[in-house]
């Protein structure tokens, strides 16, 4: 619970916590400088605006996990602000000190940095190459910003509050270097942006996510896991300990936290560790309510295990697992019907991951969509390792001997093109309609039943599913 001390001649809102080591100790919120500044803290409804409210809203914004007794907190700081002194320079304080010392220590640093002095300072320089270029284009936007007057948007009061309470998170603009490095394929770079990132933001929870990718993206499936469930316990921090299951993930603010917990499950089945990941999609299930991705998983897991009726019913209850569902149709002996049906839905839904997945050939993808569904075709592949390594795999020649079918090659032909036309600049109203309600449609189940129905006719009564599969 966060309450008020006397800290010299200035008054401290704290918050005490234990550290790692177990010993109890004070956490520094927001410092009070000056009697002006407490009155308005206390001042409900200021003729200047952003008193209390205000106050309330950036230090709850701050500190999501942390409770406030706001009528102590208040009574403290009535009862203490006889030892603040009427006023304070703020900006000295609050922004050219802060700046100043950080500035003149880097300078310090770089300056002794010289190689051509010491032959030592070029390792170093080397070491920090990547995390000097950001800086260098940080410092080139900052020097080239014109002067901008304070608006609704930018300003701050007297008291520098938004200033002072921005938060221990990463800035967008920091964020949005280091992805692009990331999506470049500079995966050294940005991990060397990202760790610069966590190091200046403690907080900033989708750092260590997205040095678990990168880790993943090298398959250094170990270290991922560090970082995956690091950002779990950073994350956790970012929205308050007791949430109703329905505010999971529609809440900005539990999204690195919910990311964090996908991919370590993710990762467990990529090393195997199979009884530990059906235990995170138990927790995801029980505390996040996310039943959907944690039986989606669930199914890979059964069918990397070869429990097929175990992975049958599990992608079933799950929206997003199509070709796990006809997979495990197949291997659980369900009838052709069922089987045809399942993978035909997994066509309309992910053609680019069924074509990945049984080795058939993948057009270059041109729209989001496409790029998603490729993406989740590499994926499946990884997350399926253990099913698709199998040395009797039947499903891979019955699903492979199927996508050659007429029926199906013109189908996936079809979404294709609709897939490139639709994103084509020039297409017109009426064309684009066009193929919306024919996306639409082919998505339907009367659709997939249609077709399945006549997959199964132009193989007669038997159906393709034969005991030669098996």
């Amino acid at each position: 619970m966060a309450y008020v001390r006397r800290r010299g001649n200035q008054l401290a809102i704290v918050h005490g916590e234990r550290d790692d080591q177990g010993k109890v100790g004070q956490r520094l919120l927001v410092t009070l400088y000056s009697k002006a500044e407490a009155l308005r803290i206390l001042d409900d409804n200021p003729p200047e605006g952003g008193g209390f409210p205000y106050f309330r809203s950036l230090i709850e914004h701050q500190y999501p996990g942390l409770r406030f007794n706001w009528e102590q907190i208040k009574k403290g700081v009535a009862e203490n602000m006889e030892i603040l002194p009427d006023l304070h320079p703020y900006r000295q304080t609050h922004a050219n000190d802060g700046f100043r010392a950080a500035l003149t220590a880097f300078t310090r640093e770089l300056l002794l940095a010289n190689p051509e002095d010491l032959a030592a300072a070029s390792a170093v320089l080397t070491a920090h190459h990547d995390e000097m270029q950001f800086v260098s284009e940080l410092l080139a936007k900052r020097l080239t910003t014109k002067e901008v007057k304070p608006n609704e948007f930018n300003r701050d009061n007297p008291f520098y509050w938004r200033y002072t309470l921005r938060g221990s998170d990463a800035p967008e603009e920091g964020e949005a270097m280091a992805d692009r490095l990331y999506k470049s394929g500079d995966l050294e770079g940005a991990a060397a942006l990202f760790r610069l990132l966590i190091e200046a933001f403690p907080d900033y929870a989708n750092g260590h996510n997205s040095l678990g990718l990168i880790a993943l993206d090298r398959d250094k499936l170990d270290e991922a896991l560090e970082h995956f469930e690091r950002t779990i316990v950073t994350g956790r921090r970012k929205f308050p300990r007791r949430m109703n299951r329905k505010h999971y993930w529609s809440d900005h603010a539990t999204r690195p936290y919910m990311r964090g917990m996908y991919n370590v499950i993710f990762t467990l089945i990529r090393l195997e560790r199979y009884s530990e990941a059906l235990a995170w999609c138990d927790r995801l299930e029980s505390e996040c309510g996310d039943r959907d991705f944690a039986h989606w998983q669930r199914s890979m897991i059964h069918l990397n295990e070869g429990h097929w009726d175990k992975a049958w019913a599990a992608a079933n209850l799950a929206d997003h697992a199509p070709l796990c569902a006809a997979i495990a149709a197949f291997e659980a002996n369900r009838t052709p019907e069922e089987t045809l049906t399942a993978f035909v839905n997994a066509i309309v839904q992910v053609p680019n991951t069924v074509r990945k997945v049984f080795n058939k050939s993948v057009p270059e993808p041109t729209s989001f969509d496409a790029v998603d569904d490729w993406n989740g075709g590499v994926a499946a592949i990884r997350g399926l390792k253990g099913y698709l390594s199998r040395r009797k795999n039947p499903s891979r020649r019955y699903f492979t001997d199927l996508l050659e079918h007429p029926i199906l090659v013109s189908l996936l032909a079809e979404i294709d093109a609709s897939r490139r036309a639709f994103n084509k600049p020039d297409l017109g109203d009426d064309e684009r309609r066009r193929l919306f309600d024919r996306h639409i449609e082919i998505k339907t189940m009367k659709f997939i039943r249609k077709t399945a129905t006549d997959l199964a006719a132009s193989y007669g009564i038997s159906g393709p599913q034969s005991p030669l599969y098996h």
